[in-house]
């Protein structure tokens, strides 16, 4: 199959018919990681949570295929319902977010089946994973016992942390996490800096955390390793970030 034919398909066209709403560079960027974690034998299964109309996992699903891995499974995880509405008991800081209000952003189950029998991934290593991120996530645990690559679409704090919080700790060593919406969402970009910090990628003094940059940087702070000028754990491609565990 011709990826790069593929990818357009898939991204291309108007609001009706494009499958996925990342752009060419994101869409490159899977194909690179994808061969990286084939060629050095990083172990586990890919999931996206957020798939919305399943675009990027059937792109996922015809890079193994190119790349001829018949072992990974590929994990489509979404409410199929659209943004939940933010929780701010818990999450105040999603008050921003007016995606839940979005028809545009509900894909049906269903309808993401069709699209994957339509490129010919409706099998059994296409794991489909419906139902808001707080039910889901807490009891989901890759097939294979690890995941390789984590690729969080969620917009909101509460649907990325919800996932860093419980599926990190079985990433492999080597795996990828790719925050979609870093660049572009506050939550998302929030999320990923409280994640990293708790995790010891990022120990900022206490004092500075969270007070914003005026570089304009969602999620950035003074000294922040997200500022555009010193990313020295996480990489931005386009407005998503990413990095290896």
């Amino acid at each position: 199959m011709d990826l790069h034919k593929l990818m357009h398909e898939l991204i291309d066209g108007d609001n009706d018919t494009k499958l996925s709403l990342l752009w060419e560079p994101r869409m490159e960027h899977l194909i690179t990681v994808l061969k990286e974690l084939d060629a050095k034998g990083i172990e586990g299964d890919l999931i996206e949570t957020g798939c919305w109309r399943g675009g990027a996992c059937i792109f996922m699903r015809a890079i193994l295929d190119e790349i001829g891995n018949k072992d990974r499974k590929v994990y489509a995880a979404d409410s199929f319902d659209g943004v939940p509405k933010p929780d701010l008991e818990n999450y105040p800081i999603d008050d921003y977010s007016t995606h839940y209000q979005s028809t545009f952003l509900k894909a049906s189950l269903e309808s993401v089946k069709q699209n994957f029998a339509k490129y010919g991934y409706l099998d059994d290593r296409t794991v489909f994973v419906p139902g808001w991120f707080k039910d889901t996530m807490p009891t989901l645990k890759p097939a294979s016992g690890k995941w390789a690559l984590l690729r969080l679409d969620g917009d909101i704090y509460e649907s990325t942390i919800q996932v860093l919080n419980t599926q990190y700790a079985d990433l492999s060593e080597g795996g990828y996490v790719i925050i979609d919406d870093f660049g572009s969402d506050i939550g998302a970009a929030h999320a990923t800096r409280d994640f990293l910090h708790t995790i010891g990628k990022i120990s900022p003094p206490k004092e500075i955390t969270g007070v914003p940059c005026n570089c304009g940087t969602y999620g950035c702070f003074p000294g922040s390793p997200f500022h555009p000028n010193h990313l020295s754990c996480i990489e931005r491609r386009c407005l998503s970030a990413y990095w290896v565990k």
